[in-house]
């Protein structure tokens, strides 16, 4: 079973991940008191997970049920998960790598809990994800190869965008993007305008929602 570490590649940027921003995709299975059972899905971000530890069902309560000052809270779980398996940009050896996409949240008070099964693992970087905004019946055209790729950065923000139809609107938002970062190339870029720049490119990859492309980004801080 491949378990993958994210390391997005950009044709302009190279980012390696650091241990304290690695996290950890968890599948699980859970026995409610009632008797019925859920899976669904849990992104934990921390590098301090106990793996000898998962199938301990007191452990990951207290793992998955607390907030940052210990306080029980209800475990939110992820009923789906999308899968994307792309193309590493700046690869010319066939490289691939799969993000996930979680939805359908719930939560689970964990006194309703009888024991949690850790199906599987994926270690994962908190810093590169997908951020477009995805839905159920969008994996069908996701399983297939995009039809271009571009990259674009700002600032602190990276994103590489997968275009998997196009049309006079994205064609419209591409040039429009390409423009801009003609005109940032002529710039200096630092902490005074740079978090304006990564949200202007935002603002117009945002122009790409509901249509059939997919944004991986990176932001670093």
């Amino acid at each position: 079973m491949k378990k993958p570490l994210v390391l997005l590649l950009l044709s302009f940027s190279i980012l390696s991940a650091r241990a304290e921003y690695m996290g950890y995709h968890l599948a699980l299975s859970l026995e409610l008191q009632n008797g019925r059972t859920l899976e669904g899905f849990v992104f934990y971000s921390s590098e301090d997970l106990n793996l000898d530890s998962l199938q301990n069902t007191a452990y990951l309560k207290q793992l998955l049920g607390r907030d940052l000052e210990g306080k029980a809270l209800p475990l939110t779980l992820f009923r789906q998960r999308l899968a994307y398996t792309y193309s590493l940009p700046g690869e010319d050896d066939g490289g691939v790598d799969t993000l996930f996409y979680l939805m359908k949240r719930t939560s689970i008070p964990l006194e309703k809990i009888k024991s949690i099964t850790v199906r599987e693992v994926v270690e994962w970087s908190v810093l590169t994800g997908i951020s477009s905004e995805l839905k159920p019946s969008d994996q069908s055209w996701m399983k297939r190869p995009p039809l271009t790729s571009e990259g674009y950065k700002a600032y602190l923000c990276s994103h590489w965008v997968y275009y998997h139809r196009i049309t006079r609107k994205t064609k419209r938002i591409r040039q429009e993007i390409y423009q801009k970062q003609l005109e940032w190339e002529e710039m200096e870029i630092n902490f005074e305008n740079g978090d304006k720049l990564d949200a202007e490119l935002w603002k117009m990859l945002e122009k790409l929602r509901r249509m059939k492309v997919v944004v991986i980004s990176t932001c670093t801080c």
